[in-house]
């Protein structure tokens, strides 16, 4: 049986058996109409009800799109529904415990590499104490280029540690012999122009993708903007902040 478009169903008339006449389908039978899913979906024999949107990423991202919705959720998990998020909200969270693994590996390897090489426990601090305050400058890069803070900014973010450890590396190395103050500032010096020099050609290597990403591209541009940011602001860190804390803990004075 074939239903003509756009008629009715209780408009729609059969053929009454051995009679040429026609009766309309509502005359022998009553409709109820109710609002239902036009689906049922079943995981592990539950019935599941799914929820899709997107969100316009200039305006928020999908994790504030869902703490907005928080006492929503919250409303209707005391009703006795199981909310459970796929999609990005999904993979942002299975990606963030990847991160932060990873980046308690990092500096666990770090941290051992530093201690072999200057065979002084405080001496490897001084140099992973870099590491939090150069997040600061990845975060004001954002706050600049106006973009919210994600996980492809903190997999920058994590890259950015060992980026600012080598020039730090470098510094230590140089003014970790040093005996006076004046000494220090000599070899510290020798230091400057290497590593203002290698940390500018490597932001302006990344400024292509911090300022003129399009396409794809935006895609990493929060990993340029960490690193490219992070990285200067590490490089005034490791020429002004480590040759000070060195100073400080080795209890470095002028020369008599």
């Amino acid at each position: 049986m074939s239903f003509p478009s756009r008629i009715p169903l209780k408009d729609f008339e059969i053929n009454i058996p051995n009679s040429d006449q026609k009766i309309l389908l509502s005359d022998i039978c009553d409709f109820s109409y109710i609002h239902n899913f036009d689906s049922i979906t079943k995981v592990n024999r539950i019935d599941t009800k799914r929820v899709v949107a997107n969100v316009n990423m200039e305006i928020l991202t999908a994790g504030e799109a869902l703490e907005l919705l928080q006492n929503t959720f919250e409303k209707y998990k005391k009703l006795g529904v199981n909310i459970n998020f796929e999609g990005e909200a999904e993979q942002n969270k299975k990606m963030a415990k990847e991160m932060s693994f990873a980046f308690f590996v990092a500096i666990f390897l770090i941290f051992i590499t530093l201690l072999i090489l200057f065979n002084s426990f405080k001496q490897t601090m001084i140099v992973l104490s870099i590491i939090p305050f150069s997040i600061i400058g990845a975060l004001f890069g954002h706050l600049v280029m106006e973009l919210n803070l994600s996980l492809t900014s903190v997999v920058g973010i994590l890259g950015l540690a060992g980026v600012v450890v080598n020039d730090a590396i470098v510094m230590l190395d140089f003014i970790r012999k040093s005996k006076t103050l004046e000494e220090m500032m000599n070899r510290a010096k020798l230091r400057l122009r290497p590593i203002i020099i290698t940390s500018i050609t490597t932001f302006l290597g990344l400024s292509t993708l911090i300022f003129f990403a399009t396409g794809q591209a935006k895609i990493l541009q929060p990993i340029a903007i960490s690193l490219g940011f992070g990285l200067m602001w590490g490089t005034i860190l490791t020429l002004i902040y480590l040759p000070a804390l060195f100073a400080v803990s080795q209890k470095i004075r002028k020369d008599k």
